[in-house]
């Protein structure tokens, strides 16, 4: 999960670079009341931490929260 202020980089990244997908909703800072926006997306380790980087080397105004997931399923999830 991120929140950040220019959602079409990030996913653009996400999107092309690691072939995943993303959801976006748009949100506002509680303490700033600045609009900004919250991406959504199941990445592996190692992708989230080729995001990581992407975010640091193009010095983006991002925060990013992992969380670890012990299922994904759903539309474009295949079963076991």
């Amino acid at each position: 999960m991120l929140i950040c202020d220019d959602k079409d980089v990030i996913c653009d990244y996400i999107i092309n670079v690691l072939g995943k997908s993303a959801t976006y909703v748009e949100a506002r800072g509680a303490y700033t009341g600045e609009r900004n926006y919250i991406v959504f997306s199941t990445l592996t380790k190692k992708q989230a931490i080729e995001l990581r980087g992407f975010i640091h080397q193009n010095k983006l105004h991002a925060f990013m929260s992992v969380m670890s997931t012990s299922e994904v399923f759903g539309k474009g999830f295949s079963s076991l």
